[in-house]
């Protein structure tokens, strides 16, 4: 996982373009196969013996592509707010805009609480006023109440 490009709006959105790359992209292609070639009818196989590379061939290359981006782009996307440290607001708008063998990139617009200011930003830092306790207690001790509560 990588961010590409990171622009800000005037609105408080920011909109992160984050590329996955084809290892994790891969692995959830496989994860995706294994769940669903139980439900895929090949003609000349028992219903979920099929091999991979038949149902690509029956089913066209990118079946498994959609449950495979659906099952990754949340952590790529958590990963990303992470690295930019983005304080989110609501769900972010997220658009696919490139889906290969050799992984996919997305568009996320993220709803930020404060504007967003990638160079320098302000410190400000406050000086901690330290007050003394009060020496008395302000409640009266338990065994003085008792006794005063005594018949």
């Amino acid at each position: 996982m990588s961010v590409t490009s990171m622009k800000t709006n005037d609105d408080k959105r920011v909109e992160l373009e984050i590329k996955v790359d084809a290892e994790t992209f891969e692995k959830a292609v496989d994860a995706a196969f294994k769940r669903n070639s139980k439900r895929m009818n090949v003609p000349g196989f028992r219903r979920g013996k099929a091999p991979r590379k038949m149902i690509e061939r029956l089913y066209g290359e990118g079946v498994f592509y959609e449950e495979a981006v659906n099952n990754t782009y949340p952590a790529a996307y958590e990963d990303a707010v992470k690295e930019k440290g983005i304080e989110p607001v609501d769900r972010a708008d997220i658009e696919v805009m490139q889906v290969g063998k050799d992984g996919y990139s997305f568009k996320a617009t993220v709803p930020s609480s404060r504007r967003f200011r990638s160079r320098a930003t302000r410190v400000l830092r406050l000086k901690r006023r330290w007050r003394r306790r009060p020496t008395q207690r302000s409640t009266p001790s338990f065994p003085a109440c008792r006794r005063r509560m005594a018949v």
